[in-house]
This record gives C-alpha cells, structure tokens and sequence, in this order.
C-alpha cells in the first residue's frame, strides 16, 4: 500500500496503518457497500473545463473530494453521454493535447478522483489492440485500455476511479477493468447483488478488489473520515 503515501493522497504512516488494518477487518458486505456510491445533488460546485486545475486545490483544502469528470472526454459527439453510449472520435494525438492535457493538469493538481463515462474512444483502442473490431470495443467505464492503461498508467492517476452510468449487470466488468468505485443512481441492493456476483464468478479478483478498497479508504483517510463506514 506504499502507493497511498504518493499524490494525490499523501497519507501518513498512520493513516496507511488504518487503511490495511481497517480493510483486515470488514465484513463481505461492508467491502460490496464501500464500492458503491450513491450521489447526492448539492455540490457546491463541479470543476470542469479549462479552469479545473485551478479549482481543484481550493475545493479539496475545504475538505470535499474533486472529481474530473466524463473521461475520456466527451462533446465531440453532439450526443447526451448520459442518455446514450457515444464517442470521442479524436485521432489519439488530436486528443493528447486537448483532452488529455486537461485531464493531466487536474491531475497534476492532485485531483482526488475521476468519474469514466460511458465513452467509446475509438482511436486508443486501436492503438493499444491494432486490427480490434468496432463491436468488440467496450466504453470507457468498463474498458481495461482506457481506465487502466490510460487513465491510471499513462496519465499517471493514482487515485479513485468511479464509473457512472453503468447498467448493474456490467458493474463487475467496470470494477475489473479499473475503476474503484460505481455512482448508483437506482436499484442499490441489485447492484450490490451483481458486484457479489462479479467476485464469486471471479470476473472482479481478489488483487482488483483489494486494490479498489484500498483506494476507496484511502480517500477516506485523506479526507479525515477515518473508522467511519460507507
């Protein structure tokens, strides 16, 4: 868990302590709640856009979590990626410069979290699966390329992912793909029933779901909720 001790957390001895400690002793059902997240609709304000960076240390120094959200990016497609699954059709190098590189400010900034959407980006999935066909091409929130190799290897994130928009029987591949936590907007005790399912079948393993709790109580930690459950 040496990783915590890195950006964007920065814990100390003792707080990786509780996180290792705290995650020894949960029940099953205690790690299945803590993967999901139900939003609320007060936030004070949502850092999006070119002024994000600069937003992100004011929100997090008043103890809130800043999330970036919709990687990898979306209005390119004139469609609502909430409603439907689109896609960023950007050549990869087009997008390095302009979405990536405000996503790699944010997390410069040590942005704790980053919401995935429901995006399919084309480009990098050819580029990290040569020849890959158009149906076989999974969205962003529970695609390995996308949320691992990008977000979290290329782009240097060490913190939450959270998937949104992510039908409750396809919430044990967005886990496994990467991300550490999914906003559930309906249907809580299914959901949770699915991620069960997802870990006994072994679609979620054991290194995945350790790896997401850690990150989920080590924003805990960050944020001074230390012992308390989700």
């Amino acid at each position: 868990m040496e990783h915590l001790a890195q950006k964007p957390f920065c814990l100390n001895d003792e707080d990786i302590l509780w996180v290792g400690s705290t995650l020894a002793d949960m029940a099953e059902d205690e790690k299945i709640a803590l993967l999901l997240l139900t939003p609320g609709h007060k936030w004070p304000f949502k850092p999006i856009g070119r002024t994000g960076a600069k937003l992100i240390k004011p929100l997090q120094s008043e103890g809130k979590a800043a999330s970036v959200t919709n990687f990898p990016g979306d209005e390119v497609d004139e469609r609502e990626s909430h409603l439907v699954v689109h896609m960023n059709t950007l050549p990869y190098e087009k997008w390095e410069t302009t979405f990536g590189a405000g996503y790699r400010a944010c997390i410069e900034a040590d942005v704790f979290s980053v919401t995935v959407s429901p995006i399919l980006f084309p480009a990098y999935l050819e580029k990290t699966n040569p020849g890959i066909d158009e149906e076989d091409m999974l969205p962003a929130n529970m695609s390995y390329e996308v949320t691992t190799t990008l977000l979290k290897e290329r782009l240097s994130f060490n913190g939450v992912v959270i998937a949104e928009n992510v039908a409750n029987i396809n919430i044990p591949r967005a886990i496994a793909a990467g991300c550490d936590m999914i906003k559930v907007t309906g249907g809580a005790e299914n959901a949770a029933l699915c991620l069960k399912k997802g870990i006994d079948d072994g679609t979620i393993t054991p290194e995945r779901l350790r790896g997401a709790l850690v990150q989920v109580l080590g924003l805990k930690a960050a944020l001074g909720l230390h012992g308390e459950m989700a």
